[in-house]
Formats: structure tokens, C-alpha cells, sequence
């Protein structure tokens, strides 16, 4: 069974809208460490934070401000938030024998190694 183009067509303007309008904006205005450089991810619905925790294995540079989805569709400010995160798990993400910690402090601190294919799998973050 196949999907007929308008179909496939109205599929793609409501997730492009819902990313666009609602996913984006929210990250963008709950989501961004602007003081310290990582994301804060563990949000209520309403934007409320709940831990400072950086969890790098899930929030690495794979989203609306990856190099990839940027070459699709250049979005100038995503680009900057997708660089502060990957600098700042550049700078702390990974041990001094390159194993990459699964999470950090807000500040960088290391909190637990966790080995996962996700989290070491990302060439940019070397």
C-alpha cells in the first residue's frame, strides 16, 4: 500500500509545520544553556527544567543544527546553537582515552560513562 502525492504532501507540510512552529521554538527558548553552552533536556511540557543534566549520547549535534539538515534548509541561528553544543560537547564530552561520557554537569563536569552506539558514534564530535 502506497501513499498517493497528496497524501504524501500534506504528510510533509503538517510535520514541517509542527517542527517549524511548535518543536523548534520551544527547544530554542527552553531548551539552550545560554550562560554555560549545553541544552537543558529534561523539560516539562511547559518548558519548566528539572535537571541541568547534558546528556550527550541523545542531544549530540543530530537535529535542525546538524551540517546536514543545515545544507537541506540553511537556518542561520539554529547553526549557532548546533555549534555551542557541539563545542561544548567537544570540550567535555570525552574522556582523555576518547570514550565519550554519557553525561555531564551543567558545567561540564563528568557524570557517568554509559556505552552506548549513539553516543560514540558521531565523527563530528571528534
Amino acid at each position: 500500500m502506497g501513499f498517493r502525492m497528496s497524501e504524501l504532501e500534506t504528510m510533509r507540510t503538517r510535520y514541517s509545520t509542527e517542527l517549524l512552529e511548535n518543536v523548534i521554538p520551544f527547544w530554542e527558548r527552553y531548551g539552550i544553556d545560554r550562560e554555560l553552552g549545553g541544552y537543558f533536556t529534561c523539560l516539562a511540557r511547559d518548558g519548566a527544567l528539572y535537571s541541568t543534566t547534558n546528556t550527550c549520547g541523545c542531544r549530540g549535534a543530530r537535529s535542525g543544527c546538524s551540517p546536514a539538515a543545515q545544507r537541506s534548509r540553511p537556518r542561520p541561528r539554529l547553526a549557532r546553537v548546533g555549534a555551542a553544543r557541539l563545542d561544548f560537547i567537544r570540550r567535555y564530552g570525552r574522556t582523555a582515552d576518547g570514550r565519550v561520557y554519557f553525561s555531564l554537569t551543567r558545567d561540564g563536569q563528568p557524570i557517568h560513562i554509559q556505552r552506548k552506539f549513539y553516543a560514540e558514534s558521531s565523527s563530528s564530535w571528534r
